[in-house]
């Protein structure tokens, strides 16, 4: 009799056990579940603030880099206006200084000499008076 017992008490502890392990694995297969959807969660909004964080970074660096295109254009938009101001002024004295050379009377004097043996070497030279006229149609 205290064999049937035992072995009552056995088979009842041994299918307790049974269904106690079956439910605890039960249990283990859900948590890990809901761990993974989790820790899927988790590792997804790091990867989310990480890469908001390079676009923020971009966002700045691109930020700079258009003030500095700006700064450029605007030194290059002032360049220009320097370089017209500054050839303004040389063509605005040079046209000044042949005005002076124009009404010095020894350089009439002289330009009127010039222009005279050219009319003469020209009178002897056919050749040069054909020079002299095709570089002066061309002007």
């Amino acid at each position: 009799m205290a064999y049937s017992k035992n072995y009552m008490h056995r088979r009842k502890s041994r299918l307790l056990f049974g269904s106690w392990r079956g439910v605890t694995h039960l249990w283990f297969k859900e948590r890990i579940n809901k761990e993974a959807v989790e820790y899927e969660r988790v590792r997804r909004d790091e990867e989310l603030i990480h890469w908001d964080k390079e676009v923020d970074a971009l966002k700045i660096y691109m930020a700079q880099l258009q003030e500095k295109i700006r700064v450029e254009v605007q030194a290059r938009e002032e360049l220009a206006r320097t370089y017209e101001s500054s050839l303004n002024r040389g063509t605005a004295q040079l046209n000044e200084e042949t005005r002076q050379l124009a009404e010095n009377p020894l350089v009439r004097e002289i330009s009127l000499i010039v222009a005279k043996e050219l009319m003469n070497k020209s009178k002897q030279d056919p050749h040069f008076a054909n020079m002299l006229n095709a570089n002066h149609s061309q002007h």
